[in-house]
Order: C-alpha cells, then sequence, then structure tokens
C-alpha cells in the first residue's frame, strides 16, 4: 500500500475532505465580501477623499488665546462614535473682522452619514478679575 494512501486514505474520503475545504472556503469568501459591502467607507468623489474646508467665526463675547496654538485651540467633526476625528486649524490665517476672529480649517470625511457635529474648544485664560476698593 503506498505511503499517500496510508496518510490520505480511500480515495472516497479524500473526495470528501476536498468537498468540504472547498464548502469552507466559498462561504468564508461570500461572507467577507458581504461584510466588506456592508461597513462604512469614506466618501470619494473621481477616487479622491471629501474633506470638509471649513470657517469658523467666533464672537467676541467668547475669550480667544493671545497666541493660538495647538495646544489651546482645538475643533473636531463628530458623525458617530467611530468617527470622531480633529480638524486641522490653519492658526496663520487666523483673521480677525467686524470685532469676530475667523479660524480656517479642514476636516476629513471618514464616513457617509447624513448628520455631523462640529465642536469647537478654547483654552483661554480668562481675564484677571478686577477689584473696586
Amino acid at each position: 500500500m503506498p505511503l499517500w494512501l496510508t496518510i490520505v486514505g480511500e480515495p472516497p474520503f479524500a473526495k470528501a475532505q476536498g468537498i468540504a475545504l472547498a464548502i469552507t472556503i466559498s462561504l468564508a469568501a461570500i461572507v467577507s465580501r458581504i461584510l466588506y459591502l456592508a461597513a462604512d467607507h469614506p466618501p470619494t468623489l473621481d477616487g479622491k477623499s471629501l474633506a470638509l474646508e471649513f470657517e469658523l467665526k467666533i464672537p467676541p463675547t467668547l475669550k480667544m488665546p493671545t497666541r493660538a496654538s495647538m495646544q489651546n485651540l482645538h475643533a473636531s467633526l463628530y458623525a458617530n462614535d467611530r468617527d470622531n476625528r480633529y480638524a486641522l486649524l490653519d492658526y496663520d490665517k487666523i483673521a480677525s473682522r467686524d470685532g469676530f476672529v475667523f479660524v480656517p480649517g479642514k476636516a476629513s470625511l471618514l464616513s457617509q452619514t447624513l448628520t455631523a457635529i462640529y465642536g469647537f474648544r478654547s483654552r483661554a485664560k480668562a481675564a484677571p478679575a478686577s477689584s473696586s476698593s
């Protein structure tokens, strides 16, 4: 009896093993494809990722840091629990007009959702309280 026949067994057994392996691989491929198609993918236009360019208009009633930087001025785009990322602010192009402060920035879109919330946070120190005697 040949060695391969001793290891594999009778030909009907080997045929059944091959069919079972083919069915398992086919099912795994089908499930993987379904999960891939159901996943949320970033939106694209002509094959390029989309980004939201914005300009924050901050009223004079909000205290702004004297020198805005990554440590004291943030903005983020929140779409869902998995899609929440800080936006890139262009600190060199911050401008003041009519008493308002304008902060330009850009946020990459990571999911195809209909709603999104924009958050803004400034870590400006409050002005010292004046004392009157």
